[in-house]
């Protein structure tokens, strides 16, 4: 289970720079990120992260 956690890690990284540098080749808009249009990157990264999230216990943020 451990390695399970490690390679859900792991891809949790490599998401993370795939952000990274869509942010730094695209600028970040907020309008997007709120409301990301259908098949975009921000969709998918959104949409894998919070599916790496529950995978590895983490509890998602809630904003009020």
């Amino acid at each position: 289970m451990s390695e399970d956690i490690d390679a859900l890690k792991t891809e949790i990284a490599t998401l993370e720079q795939e952000f990274m540098a869509y942010i730094h080749q695209n600028g970040f808009k907020y309008s997007e990120y709120i409301e990301p249009p259908a098949g975009s990157f921000m969709e998918k990264y959104q949409k894998r992260m919070t599916e790496l999230a529950a995978a590895v216990g983490v509890k998602p943020l809630h904003y009020y």
